[in-house]
């Protein structure tokens, strides 16, 4: 009996130790994302259509610095979305179209690495799972006419985003999953230039 009371209380003990709350998660992620200079990792992509009952999920690298952003994705075909100071390209090969414009709002959930920081302050957030290396949140966004859910893992030792998914209204899933993360590494100039096709499309906003 006293064996299994002192069991219960180390892992009551163990819990009290893991619990941390969403205003410390966000403390610790702001802290990690500010003492970024640059970001870059491999990052898969999954999309779900559930009005269409289709998945795809597509396999590439993103790259950050404060004011840009790219992703650009290889597999299963080539497509790159790009951010600049404002401005947006995307490039479909399948299609064999550019899109370029000014950003929109409709814009801001392609960018991961931001999501968070933006929905933060207008969703309900809860802690809903944590272990020794990750804690899990959710965000609810209050009144959004876009987006119903936020979910996310973050790292408990560097407080990175390892894990982020989104919810449409339309009940549409994006999935991120980020691996090799690397920071404040120098990126080559030559990823944020791109030789597109000279018969590509260009469609301007």
């Amino acid at each position: 009996m006293k064996r299994t009371l002192l069991i219960i209380s180390m892992a009551v003990l163990l819990n009290s130790l893991l619990a941390i709350t969403p205003a410390e998660v966000h403390t610790k992620l702001v802290n990690a994302y500010n003492r970024i200079s640059s970001f870059q990792a491999s990052v898969s992509q999954t999309n779900n259509y559930s009005s269409l009952k289709r998945t795809i999920t597509y396999q590439g690298n993103i790259y950050y610095v404060p004011g840009k952003m790219l992703m650009h994705f290889t597999r299963p075909q080539i497509q790159r979305l790009q951010i600049d100071n404002g401005k947006i390209t995307m490039y479909d090969a399948m299609s064999n179209t550019i899109l370029r414009g000014d950003m929109q709002p409709q814009f801001a959930g392609m960018n991961p690495i931001q999501l968070l920081q933006e929905y933060w302050g207008k969703s309900t957030v809860t802690v809903t799972g944590e272990n020794r290396s990750n804690a899990t949140v959710r965000l609810i966004p209050r009144n959004d006419p876009m987006i119903r859910e936020i979910r996310a893992t973050i790292s408990r030792i560097s407080s990175l985003v390892q894990n982020l998914s989104y919810t449409e209204s339309s009940g549409n899933t994006v999935t991120y999953a980020f691996s090799n993360i690397r920071t404040n590494e120098r990126i080559p100039a030559s990823v944020w230039t791109y030789r597109y096709p000279a018969d590509a499309q260009v469609l301007n906003q």
